[in-house]
């Protein structure tokens, strides 16, 4: 039952990617993650593949089942050399179609992550859709967590991004959209890094790309207020404190609005979030009167604050790339202006202010004292 959902799965995959055609499914094989490394002097794919049909073998414990999947690498001076080894290993030509997942170590990412998504868009098989991140773990580890699983790693993480960025809590890179930040004069964009956390695939933060290269990493506790600037729908968890107690939060954003202006050659933004609020649990169970309410509000304002300053804080002063996409926004109301500056250096020197506006609904999961009920 296991085998025939994944199989299931893969040719639903190449359905609904339009690559189905006179494809012989049996005659290729479909891959579903791509690592890219770079090991020394030599560059390294590591590649999961399916197996459609996987053999049943008689052990002492009795008839078992191959793994769903099969993890292939290989070595060379280019990208052309290693290929060219993968191709040497494999029983089948390989088709990358089903690729759900393109991941970048971070020695590759150092290295320089141009030189393969150029190859990635001359390469007609990859989806331009497909998702992009990269990982400090060992890549072969990373894939052989799903071994057993009926998902593969690279549905599994494809999964992960899916689900975080319904809510806003990551963003949404595809290759398409990698390729066209490289293809600006201001090449500074985030790509999410995925690693193993315990005995699991995680999220944990984004890798800082400018000029190409890898250049920082932003650890997952830093990641909201990156996410209210760059996303148009976010919904997270705070945890408020109030009095002597703890209030815990459901934060959503309802609108955003970016304003920049251009006066006596200085550059600044006013940035403008409206926000919803529900109290959904407290830590105490005697009462939620309009005192705390209001201090509850005003501490949440301020730590929702206190992050979207932090990320363009970090941006600016520590980092010094403008990866929060202000350069477009600018760009966008004045062009020409834009087109004789150095952004690089105009950014950190630029002014953005940040102003929060909340409605909190104070009722929530938790049970009130009736007696103070409103």
């Amino acid at each position: 039952m296991r085998n025939t959902v994944f199989i299931l799965l893969l040719i639903m995959t190449l359905l609904f990617t339009a690559c189905w055609d006179a494809l012989d499914i049996n005659a290729k094989d479909l891959t579903t993650a791509v690592v890219v490394d770079k090991i020394g002097e030599d560059y390294a794919f590591i590649v999961e593949v399916a197996n459609l049909a996987p053999k049943k073998t008689n052990g002492e414990k009795g008839e078992s089942e191959d793994e769903n999947y099969s993890i292939v690498d290989s070595k060379g001076k280019t990208f052309a050399d290693a290929r060219a080894n993968l191709d040497n290993k494999l029983d089948k030509p390989i088709f990358l179609g089903t690729v759900r997942m393109l991941v970048l170590t971070e020695n590759m990412a150092k290295e320089g992550v141009g030189e393969y998504l150029y190859r990635l868009r001359n390469l007609y098989e990859y989806r331009k859709a497909l998702n992009i991140v990269t990982t400090s773990s060992d890549p072969e580890n990373l894939l052989e967590l799903q071994k057993g699983s009926p998902v593969s790693a690279g549905h599994t993480i494809e999964d992960i991004l899916n689900k975080l960025y319904k809510t806003g809590n990551t963003i949404e890179t595809s290759a398409s959209d990698a390729l066209e930040k490289l293809s600006s004069e201001h090449t500074c964009f985030l790509l999410p890094d995925i690693n193993i956390i315990g005995e699991a695939i995680a999220l944990t933060g984004y890798s800082v790309i400018h000029d190409s290269y890898y250049i920082d990493q932003i650890p997952i506790t830093e990641t909201k207020g990156i996410n209210f600037i760059l996303n148009d729908k976010v919904e997270c968890i705070y945890v408020v404190p109030f009095k002597d107690h703890r209030a815990t939060v459901d934060v959503e954003l309802k609108k955003k609005k970016i304003t920049p202006f251009y006066k006596n050659k200085k550059i600044s933004f006013r940035t403008e979030f409206e926000l919803d609020g529900l109290v959904k649990y407290l830590d105490i169970n005697d009462g939620f009167d309009e005192e705390s309410q209001r201090e509850v509000e005003k501490n949440l304002k301020q730590m929702i604050e206190k992050d979207i300053n932090s990320a363009i804080l970090k941006s600016q002063k520590e980092i010094e790339c403008d990866y929060l996409d202000f350069d477009e926004v600018f760009r966008i109301k004045f062009p020409n202006e834009y087109e004789k500056m150095d952004w690089y250096k105009a950014y950190l020197d630029s002014y953005i202010e940040v102003n929060i506006e909340l409605e909190l609904d104070p009722g929530g999961d938790y049970d009130y004292n009736p007696e103070i009920k409103r």
